[in-house]
């Protein structure tokens, strides 16, 4: 606690005013002066005084300086308490940010960012539980480093063609010299601040830090940092290289060699004179919130300089039901008051457009579940492919972001197709021969990009994370639960495929069988839709952490 010279009483940090406040005598210091009044120390020494708290269920540890303060909860697992341990002297940070968002203007960053989500559950716009949110600083280690000599870089530009999906690569090499200093890049040095979250608040402004001072401190919490700096030297010098490959692409001389769009660095046979030269404990605020259901946990933190929000924002599978319900309602039914009021198309007509509905329906979410695996397994990917029977980047399953769009760019030409050669006589037969080629020549690109949906697929049944975080082993477990079922409707959906132009090619006379196959199409859907509602509402969630279990973090 740091006390008012004034009147005696505790001060607090006011984040409006930037200064410390006295509640009694309504008086406000410089943080800087009046520390030096209190700690004589705190320019000289290497540790300041805090108080410890502990969460006796997970395991977490937070700091204060203010004696009175009291935790009633975990942040990180939702236990009902805090122990306090002990007064005692933890490293003092080198630098400190403090806070400039107030927890009024946290709230509001927060709603926002929840209101942008349609299919999150209305629970987490409460406001009784948006006031728990708790200032805490967390640890950082902060890099800085120095460019300086010749260098040699090699880029690659890669395009995809629209239609063939075939990547064209070409190869660029620039040479030259540079100096430059290098600083910004940080990674937090918390074992239970989760680095996915961590990384959705970055980055921070550096140049905002200050020496750091005990009293920033009054009225907030501080993590411990339990993360060495060394741990992350590999992963700083890959984010610092990147950073000095961007910088030395913006020099007018490199900008004339290099292609203008599609450019990506190749470390492997690149030379570029880095240097690290140091690596600062700094400590940046974060407003942070933790919501426990049962054996299920959410986190929620806001960047205390920026605003800028990242959270885990939970489902709502009733949400996306009615949403998934809506959409299919309205397309089937387009379908059948189409072929209701134009007597002319055939129902054989509707079956061939239903099926290339269903088709691209099981592609896009097949891609959507592809995406959400390879983007939450991929952090810090590049560091741990050098641990021996660690995860590499090339194991994940990655689909292009663009392949759905010529996906669906097909599927629109195979619908047009199918009505062409199913046409009841109204065209030629010869145009309908035509269009049967069409439908042919289109389906082939269609089905390879199918197989290799499948074979992306596959590699995550031969995914181990056992060395990774509980959160990506948890994703990792609901993906694998998912892959049986997945199976079996994909294998149904291309057997009621085969079938519909198996009857198409015998002109089967009778409707009932291809009103038949449509009421399983949109079952077959129906079921689909269920299997990913159920993933994405389950990874969503994560499981509470147990730091105080060994390899638990």
């Amino acid at each position: 606690m740091i006390y008012c010279p004034t009147c005696g009483g505790g001060l607090r940090f006011e984040i409006s005013s930037q200064k410390m406040f006295c509640e009694h005598c309504q008086n406000r210091y410089d943080p800087q002066k009046i520390a030096d009044s209190i700690y004589n120390d705190a320019k000289t020494e290497k540790t300041f005084e805090s108080i410890a708290y502990i969460c006796p269920a997970c395991g977490a540890e937070l700091l204060t300086t203010d004696k009175q303060d009291a935790i009633g909860f975990c942040p990180y697992c939702g236990g009902a308490s805090m122990i306090f341990d002990k007064l005692r002297r933890d490293w003092k940070p080198d630098r400190i940010i403090p806070f400039t968002v107030t927890k009024e203007q946290c709230r509001e960053a927060y709603v926002k960012e929840v209101k942008r989500h349609p299919f999150v559950s209305r629970k987490y716009r409460d406001p009784q539980l948006i006031e728990s949110f708790r200032g805490i600083y967390m640890p950082y280690w902060s890099y800085s480093a120095s460019l300086k000599g010749d260098f040699s870089i090699n880029i690659e530009s890669k395009k995809t063609g629209f239609f063939s999906g075939n990547v064209r690569t070409k190869l660029y090499s620039v040479t030259g010299s540079v100096d430059r200093e290098l600083d910004g890049y940080t990674h937090d040095a918390s074992i239970s601040f989760d680095d996915h979250i961590s990384e959705k608040l970055a980055p921070y402004d550096v140049t905002a830090q200050k020496p750091f001072n005990p009293s920033y401190m009054c009225g907030f919490y501080a993590e411990t940092g339990d993360a060495q700096a060394e741990e992350y030297n590999l992963l700083a010098k890959e984010e610092l290289v990147q950073h000095g490959f961007e910088v030395i692409a913006k020099d007018p001389s490199a900008a004339k060699q290099l292609p203008k769009k599609h450019c990506t660095y190749v470390s492997e046979s690149s030379r570029l004179p880095l240097k690290i030269r140091s690596a600062e404990q700094v400590l940046y605020p974060v407003w942070f919130m933790s919501y426990r259901q049962k054996d299920k946990i959410t986190y929620a933190a806001v960047n205390g300089q920026t605003g800028k929000v990242g959270a885990d924002l939970p489902l709502s599978p009733i949400r996306i039901l009615i949403a998934a319900l809506g959409a299919a309602a309205v397309v089937f039914g387009l379908l059948f008051l189409l072929m209701n009021f134009l007597p002319s198309v055939k129902a054989r007509t509707m079956l061939g457009v239903c099926s290339a509905l269903m088709m691209a329906g099981l592609y896009v979410t097949q891609n959507s579940f592809i995406q959400t695996i390879s983007k939450s397994l991929r952090t810090d990917i590049s560091i741990g492919s050098r641990v021996k029977g660690a995860v590499k980047a090339g194991d994940l399953p990655s689909v292009s972001v663009s392949m759905p769009l010529r996906y669906l760019f097909l599927v629109l030409v195979a619908i047009v197709s199918v009505i062409g050669y199913t046409s009841d006589g109204s065209y030629d037969k010869t145009y309908a021969i035509i269009w049967l080629i069409v439908f042919v020549l289109t389906a082939i690109p269609l089905f390879q990009f199918h197989i290799a949906q499948g074979r992306e697929t596959r590699k995550i049944k031969n995914l181990n994370l056992s060395t990774e975080s509980t959160l990506k082993s948890g994703i990792l477990s609901e993906a694998k639960k998912l892959l049986n079922p997945l199976k079996i409707i994909r294998i149904a959906i291309y057997l009621t495929t085969l079938l519909h132009l198996f009857l198409v090619f015998l002109d089967y006379p009778y409707n009932l069988i291809y009103y038949a196959l449509c009421a399983a199409i949109m079952a077959e859907l129906f079921a689909l839709a269920l299997l990913h509602i159920h993933f994405q509402v389950s990874v969503s969630k994560r499981r509470p952490p147990q730091f105080n279990k060994k390899g638990a973090a």
